[in-house]
């Protein structure tokens, strides 16, 4: 059906309580907030690392 599931959700609890509940229920689901942890979320640092 697919392969990796790449998940970019916040760092706060709410981010933490979805990833760990579809990274458990979904193996291919990867979180990928590694990226971006010196943020809350990845718009924040979209806007502050790479602007338009």
């Amino acid at each position: 059906m697919f392969g990796i599931i790449e998940l970019y959700l916040d760092n706060d609890s709410t981010g933490d309580k979805y990833t760990k509940l579809i990274t458990e229920r979904l193996p291919a689901a990867k979180d990928e907030r590694f990226k971006y942890s010196e943020c809350k979320d990845l718009n924040e640092y979209l806007c502050k690392y790479k602007p338009i």
